[in-house]
């Protein structure tokens, strides 16, 4: 707290609540039922009508959701879509088509990670299939129990590789990205889109005055404006294949993949306007009586940029120049001034 000789419990009682009630019940919980986990999807790819059919029904009646395939044609926008938490694939002794298949999903970035039982009736499937990078294999004639048991397992890993990775990527504080997906998701987008010659736009966003916030508030209560202004973040920024991230400390980004100058600027002012309408208290900011930020916003043509950082750069350069305008405003361009050190 801001006075190191007042107990905690005092200083509450003197220091005004910054928080309005709806935002302080938010926080709390508001006691909802928190919704049920989604059911499993399992895609399907099996290019003979019969047994495409046993294995759906089979599935389906084990409660799991079943999509189907008749050959890998369209694999790659199916794994996009769907996100299937399992794929089972029968492929053709006759025909390489669906080995094929298995070789391709494999070098898919939608793919690389998503488990596959291979379900075979040659000798010599078992080997090739986990050679190809099956995770399991399942004989014909399939045995039901034996067949759905492996799907559960093979399911219930998958869950939990993805809930480790999310809490890899995930900051804790906020439930944004974290500074590592941010650094990955950029330079995989810049990498998407210089193919096509397409615009990226770059938001980097920063509370203002929250040292003093903190000084005055205690940083229980700091985190709690964290929480708020990252829940706005997060709620414009929820079109995919955006990314809402926490840059570190006070500091937000919005990756807005194939969004032009104008289109970025309109997202960027709602997020300045929605945090001020919190009406979070904040007496001692030189800006306003309640909690602002400044926003640096750069558009470029991902075929003439080099690397991420150069994104960054501007990105960050527009952002100190909001600073230098005044705060609780947003920058779409640098503007050419002696750097000056600026308080935050």
């Amino acid at each position: 707290m801001g006075n190191a000789d007042c107990p905690t419990s005092l200083m509450l009682l003197f220091l005004p609540d910054p928080f309005p009630l709806y935002l302080r019940l938010d926080a709390q919980g508001s006691g909802r039922d928190r919704a049920a986990p989604a059911p499993s999807v399992v895609l399907v790819v099996e290019s003979t009508p019969q047994s495409q059919d046993s294995l759906t029904t089979l599935l389906r009646e084990a409660q799991l959701t079943v999509h189907t395939l008749a050959d890998a044609s369209r694999l790659e926008a199916t794994l996009l879509t769907l996100q299937p938490d399992l794929v089972v694939l029968a492929p053709d002794a006759a025909s390489a088509a669906g080995w094929e298949a298995l070789t391709t999903l494999r070098k898919l970035r939608a793919g690389s990670e998503v488990p596959v039982i291979v379900v075979g009736g040659e000798a010599t499937d078992e080997l090739r299939a986990l050679a190809a990078g099956a995770s399991d294999f399942v004989p014909r004639p399939v045995v039901n129990a034996t067949f759905l048991l492996r799907v559960r397992n093979q399911i219930a890993t998958q869950r939990m590789r993805r809930k480790l990775s999310l809490l890899a990527d995930t900051d804790p504080l906020t439930g944004l990205a974290n500074r590592r997906r941010f650094d990955d998701a950029l330079q995989h987008e810049l990498s998407r889109l210089r193919r096509s010659n397409a615009p990226l736009s770059l938001l980097m966003i920063d509370v203002d005055h929250f040292k003093a916030f903190n000084d005055t508030y205690g940083h229980l209560c700091g985190d709690q404006c964290l929480r708020h202004v990252g829940t706005v973040v997060a709620e414009i920024l929820g079109r995919s294949p955006d990314v809402a991230a926490r840059y570190g400390g006070e500091e937000f980004c919005g990756i807005l993949p194939e969004t032009d100058f104008h289109g970025a600027l309109t997202v960027a002012e709602r997020v300045r306007t929605q945090v001020a309408m919190l009406h979070i208290n904040h007496a001692v900011s030189e800006t306003a009586r309640h909690v602002t930020v400044s926003i640096g916003l750069a558009t470029v043509n991902c075929a003439e940029v080099e690397s991420p950082f150069e994104v960054v750069r501007r990105a960050d350069e527009c952002l100190y120049e909001a600073k230098r305008a005044g705060r609780n405003c947003v920058m779409p361009q640098p503007v050419v001034l002696s750097r000056q050190p600026v308080a935050r």
